[in-house]
C-alpha cells in the first residue's frame, strides 16, 4: 500500500509537470484511469483539508508498516486461503459443489466502509496526512462522495468521515493494537452501526470477524436480510470459516479468541478445511 501511495503521488507531480510545461491540449486521462479500477473498488481515501501539522508531534505514531504485520498481511493470508479453497473446489467439482461464498464474506459489498484499511491501512502516518489533500483530490474525482474528513486521534487510531451525494454520512473508526496485531474497525451510517470488521493475529494464522446486514434468503425482488456475522480462523491452506445468519453484535476478538471448534459452533453455514479434506454445512448440504 505504501508503494501504491508512492506511485500516486510521483504520477500526480509527472502530471502537473507536463501540464506546466506547455500549452498542451488535453494530457491522456491519467488520473481518471489510476482513480478508475483501483481507486472505483476499494472507495478512495477519505480525508479533509486540515494542515498536517495539526497532528501534535507527540502523537506521530513510532509503528512502521511492513509486509509482515497489519491489514494488508491479513488480507494477503485472507486471499491465499479462499483462493485455495475455489482451486481445491475446482479440481473436484463432482464430490465439493459447495456454494463457499455463504462463508466466505463478499468484501465487494463493504467497500465504503473498508475504504480507510484499503488504502491507509491500519494506521495514518504523518506523511500521509501531509499529502492527504493532493490525493484525495485525485482519489475522489468523479465518485459519490460530496466531502471527506480523516482526522489522526492517536499514533494508532484514525477517523474517517464520508458524506455522499445521497445524503448518507459515514463514520468509520480504525484502532489498531501493534503489540498483538490485531485491529477493530466499526462503520456507522446515518447514526446507526453498520458494519463492525476486526482481526487478531495468532501464532501460526489468524482469526477474523464481519458483522454487517445482509441477504441471507426470500427472493431477488424481495430479499431477507438480517446483521449475521462472518467468521473465518485460517492458517496456511487450512481452517474454518462460518456465518451466523441474524446474530447480535459478537463479543470482540481483541478479548481473546477461542479455540477453532468453539469459535464457529452453532454457525448457520460452516465448512473446515483440513488435510484437502471439507466438512460443514452449507445451506441445505452437510459433508
Amino acid at each position: 500500500m505504501k508503494k501504491l501511495f508512492l506511485i500516486i503521488i510521483s504520477i500526480l507531480l509527472i502530471f502537473s509537470l507536463c501540464a506546466c510545461g506547455a500549452n498542451t491540449s488535453k494530457n491522456p486521462n491519467i488520473s481518471e484511469d489510476d482513480s478508475g479500477d483501483q481507486a472505483e473498488l476499494p472507495n478512495e481515501e477519505i480525508v479533509d483539508e486540515e494542515p498536517s501539522d495539526v497532528i501534535d508531534s507527540a502523537s506521530s505514531s513510532n509503528y512502521t508498516k511492513d509486509s509482515t504485520k497489519g491489514f494488508k498481511a491479513y488480507s494477503d493470508a485472507y486471499l491465499a486461503f479462499s483462493d485455495y479453497v475455489t482451486e481445491l473446489k475446482s479440481k473436484n467439482d463432482e464430490t465439493l459443489y459447495y456454494p463457499t461464498n455463504l462463508v466466505i464474506t463478499p468484501e465487494a459489498h463493504l467497500l465504503e466502509y473498508m475504504t480507510p484499511l484499503l488504502y491507509w491501512q491500519e494506521t495514518l502516518d504523518d506523511n500521509e496526512l501531509a499529502a492527504k489533500d493532493t490525493v484525495i483530490s485525485l482519489l475522489t474525482r468523479g465518485k459519490n462522495r460530496k466531502s471527506v474528513d480523516v482526522q489522526k486521534e492517536s499514533a494508532n487510531s484514525y477517523i474517517t468521515t464520508i458524506e455522499t451525494t445521497k445524503g448518507e454520512e459515514i463514520f468509520v473508526q480504525v484502532d489498531y493494537q501493534p503489540d498483538i496485531d490485531a485491529l477493530r474497525l466499526v462503520a456507522e451510517s446515518n447514526g446507526e452501526l453498520a458494519m463492525i470488521f476486526e482481526y487478531v493475529k495468532l501464532a501460526d494464522g489468524y482469526a477474523a470477524q464481519y458483522y454487517y446486514n445482509t441477504i441471507i434468503g426470500g427472493t431477488y425482488n424481495a430479499p431477507t436480510r438480517a446483521m449475521c456475522i462472518y467468521r473465518a480462523i485460517i492458517s496456511g491452506n487450512e481452517g474454518s470459516c462460518a456465518r451466523f445468519d441474524d446474530a447480535e453484535e459478537p463479543a470482540s476478538l481483541l478479548d481473546g479468541v477461542p479455540d477453532e471448534q468453539t469459535f464457529i459452533e452453532g454457525a448457520t453455514h460452516w465448512f473446515t478445511l483440513k488435510n484437502d479434506e471439507f466438512t460443514g454445512k452449507l445451506g441445505d448440504t452437510s459433508f
